[in-house]
C-alpha cells in the first residue's frame, strides 16, 4: 500500500510537470493529453494489476506482468530507434552547417588576399 501511495504521488507529479511543459510551450495540447492517458494508465494499474492479465490474455499472454515486459521493451526498442535516426537528422545538419560556414569563411578570405 505504501508502494502504490508513493508511486500514484510520483504519477500525479509527473502529471502536474506535463501540463506545467505544455503552458511553457515545450509540449503541444496533444502531447499533454497523451502523457496525462500514460500517468493516469499508470496509476490504474498501480491500484488494479490484474487488469493487466485481461489485457494480456487478449493477446494470448497468460500473465500481465509478461504483457508488460513485452510492451516496455518493444516501446523502449522503438523510442531508441527513433531517437537514433533524430540525432542522424541533427548530426547531418550540422554538418552541412558547418561547412556552409567553412566554405563562407574561406571564400571571405580569399577575397582578402
Amino acid at each position: 500500500m505504501i508502494f502504490q501511495l508513493v508511486f500514484s504521488l510520483a504519477f500525479f507529479a509527473a502529471m502536474l510537470l506535463t501540463w506545467r511543459r505544455v503552458r511553457q510551450g515545450v509540449l503541444r495540447w496533444f502531447e499533454g493529453v497523451l502523457w496525462t492517458g500514460i500517468w493516469v494508465g499508470a496509476c490504474a494499474v498501480l491500484w488494479r494489476p490484474e487488469a493487466t492479465t485481461v489485457v494480456a490474455n487478449l493477446f494470448g499472454i497468460g500473465r500481465g506482468a509478461d504483457f508488460i515486459l513485452y510492451s516496455a521493451v518493444i516501446l523502449l526498442t522503438f523510442g531508441w530507434f527513433t531517437l537514433a535516426l533524430a540525432f542522424d537528422r541533427m548530426e547531418r545538419r550540422l554538418t552541412k552547417m558547418v561547412e556552409a560556414q567553412a566554405l563562407e569563411a574561406f571564400r571571405r578570405e580569399q577575397r582578402r588576399s
